[in-house]
């Protein structure tokens, strides 16, 4: 008989194989989230309706939807619309929203090329710039209410900021040859992306890309069915998924550049891959925690990937 490491006391051979045959409690508890009415179309049926967002995103003190719409709607996680925060951002359908860490401001782009900076405690700095094509990604610094900097990305990634006398000064940072950019997530001085091709990383305080790493996807399906999803685990560990697999990225810094007077080179490098059994279609870390949301066969199913604690002592 193992030993019983909950130190319970009198234990036996029967007692413990009933206790490996109990399932393992639940690491989350699922609760559904009852929309209000504005966020449905408006007719008599309209409780009966599902629903419609084009993107969401999520802040520890509230949810933010867009939708087909162009409408911008802010929730507490109950579902409860928050009204003095509602936005009027676009007439196109929204394509991306960022949240910068503090919970100050909201960043959203649409199809019709419109980016639409929104602050929640007062507008002075709420900025709308137009681009001359669709911009699907928009990510602000995670802190944003002092940089006043954001990303957008479509075949460039490019760096947004404030100009002179309240203006707006554009940066291409890269050029990229096909593929658009449809994912955004900023990290310090980190920048990672996503598009059909693969996911890459921008070193903004040397101005370099450090790496790009195609992705494999599903050789049975066309490029773009399921988009890349990138989450930072920490400032040097990023998760990638397509598809059915997930890969692993640490950014290293090259050995003896750490004091260097300008920004030190830095590296990709694959710690660890794998195979799933379902497409994903989103991920993030919680207490470093893979968290993947898939879907297979049509239906929506969740996986917690727990990986293993040596792997952790490795990766981190």
């Amino acid at each position: 008989m193992s030993p019983d490491t909950n130190n319970n006391v009198g234990g036996t051979e029967e007692h413990d194989d009933e206790q490996e045959e109990d399932e393992d409690e639940p690491v989350f508890k699922f609760s559904t989230i009852t929309i209000g009415p504005g966020v449905r179309k408006n007719n008599e049926n309209s409780k009966n309706i599902p629903a419609e967002f084009s993107c969401i995103a999520v802040h520890e003190k509230f949810l933010v939807i867009g939708k087909p719409t162009g409408e911008i709607i802010i929730t507490d996680h109950l579902g409860n619309i928050i009204s003095q925060f509602q936005i009027k951002a676009h007439t196109y359908p929204v394509n991306a929203i960022s949240i910068d860490d503090n919970g100050e401001f909201i960043g959203s782009c649409c199809q019709e090329g419109k980016v639409k900076i929104s602050g929640l405690l007062n507008r002075t700095d709420d900025q709308l710039i137009t681009f001359n094509r669709p911009i699907r990604a928009v990510c602000l610094d995670p802190n944003f209410a002092k940089t006043k900097m954001f990303v957008t990305g479509d075949t460039s990634l490019i760096l947004n900021e404030r100009g002179t006398l309240y203006g707006h000064k554009r940066t291409p940072l890269f050029e990229f040859n096909g593929g658009l950019i449809h994912t955004l997530r900023w990290k310090e001085t980190l920048i990672a992306f996503a598009n059909d091709k693969g996911v890459g990383i921008y070193d903004l305080r040397a101005r370099r890309l450090i790496g790009f790493e195609e992705t494999e996807g599903q050789k049975e399906l066309p490029r773009g069915v399921y988009p890349s999803r990138i989450s930072w685990n920490d400032p040097t560990t990023l998760a990638i998924a397509c598809a059915k697999a997930i890969k692993i990225i640490s950014i290293t810094t090259e050995a003896g550049s750490e004091h260097q007077a300008n920004a030190p080179r830095k590296h990709l490098n694959t710690t660890m891959s794998f195979k799933i059994e379902f497409y994903a279609c989103g991920l993030t870390s919680v207490n470093r925690d893979l968290v993947v949301f898939g879907i297979e066969d049509f239906s929506i199913a969740v996986a917690i990937l727990f990986l293993p604690r040596y792997l952790y002592l490795y990766l981190y």
